[in-house]
């Protein structure tokens, strides 16, 4: 199959608002689109999160014996970077809120923004929430944060270079979770770790337990995309699937993908978030779109999911036929994307 996507590959695709492409394999370089390859919509760098390089080589490993008496400068600070300097003036007056709640867009960059003003105004919110979670406390105030993505990637450079890669991973992971509370237990465990460096292994802690459950189970949902995503060929040569996840974990698995179709377009939607993982051959993108029309299916689609099922159903073992564990391993709410869970398949003859 050629490199490049055919025509209108994505144009079914409901315009929305586009993240900005990234190629497959770079992890700190914004990807350079190829002539005629343009994102829906208006471009939100949502990549520039999801495995962005550090800032400064070399600081999350050991120190070299030449300095390894005196503390790296660069894990001295305790707590996030002060703000710009050319921030303007009544924000840096701004008079701070007592019990307040903070409420961003849902993003990653959303929340990393809402972390970054809470130090610049010198606040300490007692929730940090979603705009679809807001739920005010009896008397609190609400400060509605403006999503600022190189506020957000200041924030990820400092939680990666005092408290390691590890915990800024964990922090990105977590914010992806769907968990209501998933805003407060990251602002939560920034707060600490800041505070006190690499805190990751301390389960015990208040502050980090949560976080690390919600990283633990964002990861466990990504690893059931890789293994449950099923994908069908489209008559204009894009491969199509469709997911439900509790998280926002489609752009954690684009790189796995892409990495693996090679030059073969193609579009994971994900219905559960309104969110399109859109790879066109070289880079991919996120797209926000609640509905997607594709063109029909390949004319041998139905055959190789006719053939797959057969298969699948051959190779049971019915005296080991246990329900219960394959709806522990392969959770029921993904069977409606899973093909070979479906009863029956229209077109089920192995013959055209």
């Amino acid at each position: 199959m050629s490199g490049h996507a055919p025509a209108g590959a994505s144009a079914w695709l409901e315009e929305g608002e586009a993240r900005r492409p990234r190629a497959r394999g770079c992890a700190c370089k914004e990807a350079i689109p190829r002539s005629g390859a343009q994102p829906i919509g208006s471009p939100l760098p949502h990549a520039h999160l999801i495995g962005a390089a550090p800032s400064h080589a070399g600081q999350d490993g050991p120190p070299s014996p030449a300095n390894a008496s005196r503390p790296s400068p660069a894990r001295a600070p305790s707590r996030l970077p002060a703000p710009p300097c050319d921030l303007p003036e009544h924000v840096a007056r701004e008079e701070a809120l007592v019990d307040a709640a903070y409420c961003y867009d849902g993003t990653p960059e959303g929340l990393l923004t809402a972390v970054f003003k809470a130090y610049e105004l010198r606040e300490d919110p007692l929730d940090v929430v979603r705009e679809a979670h807001l739920q005010p406390r009896l008397g609190q105030s609400v400060r509605v944060i403006d999503t600022d993505v190189q506020l957000a990637l200041r924030v990820q450079q400092g939680v990666r270079r005092v408290c390691g890669r590890a915990a800024a991973d964990a922090v990105v992971s977590a914010s992806l979770s769907d968990d209501p509370a998933a805003g407060t237990v990251v602002y939560r465990f920034v707060r600490h770790a800041m505070r006190n460096g690499r805190v990751m292994n301390d389960l015990a802690h208040p502050a980090v337990a949560p976080l690390d459950r919600l990283a633990r189970a964002v990861g466990n949902e990504r690893h059931r995309m890789l293994q449950f995503l099923r994908f069908e060929h489209l008559d204009n040569g894009v491969w199509f699937a469709r997911c439900n996840p509790n998280a926002a974990v489609v752009p954690l698995v684009m790189d796995w993908f892409s990495g693996r179709f090679n030059t073969q377009p193609f579009i994971i939607f994900d219905e559960a978030h309104g969110m399109a993982g859109v790879y066109e051959g070289r880079e991919w993108h996120l797209v926000r779109s609640n509905e997607v029309t594709p063109p029909g299916r390949a004319s041998d689609e139905r055959l190789m999911q006719a053939a797959w099922k057969r298969f699948y159903d051959v190779v049971a073992v019915e005296a080991r036929y246990n329900p219960e564990l394959r709806r522990q391993f392969m959770p029921k709410r993904l069977w409606k994307n899973i093909v070979e869970m479906h009863e029956r398949i229209p077109g089920a003859e192995l013959s055209r």
